[in-house]
């Protein structure tokens, strides 16, 4: 799913310019909204309101989010792992920025 640069959800707001910082401070904000031990469907939900369009490959479970800004295109993922009982174990971000 691509949105516009005004519909940016909070959680992607007011991030650091620099790529490397934006990936940490992403990466923050999703450790504080889903601390290890939530459960797969609270997590699913959130990223689906925000946006995010839920996939999965041979590696895993991740959510990817593109945005069209005013100078090109910014993509961010978010990948989980879960234990047996669905619940969290591990999260991380990443970002893709585009610009021509």
């Amino acid at each position: 799913m691509t949105i516009l640069e005004s519909e940016r959800p909070a959680i992607l707001r007011d991030l650091p310019h620099e790529t490397s910082k934006m990936v940490l401070a992403f990466a923050d904000r999703l450790d504080a909204q889903f601390p290890a031990g939530t459960d797969e469907r609270a997590l699913k939900s959130r990223l689906t309101e925000w946006g995010f369009q839920l996939d999965e490959d041979d590696v895993g479970q991740y959510a990817r989010l593109r945005i069209e800004a005013a100078t090109g295109q910014d993509t961010y993922f978010v990948y989980w792992m879960l234990d047996a009982k669905r619940r969290l174990t591990h999260i991380e971000a990443d970002v893709h920025i585009s610009r021509p």
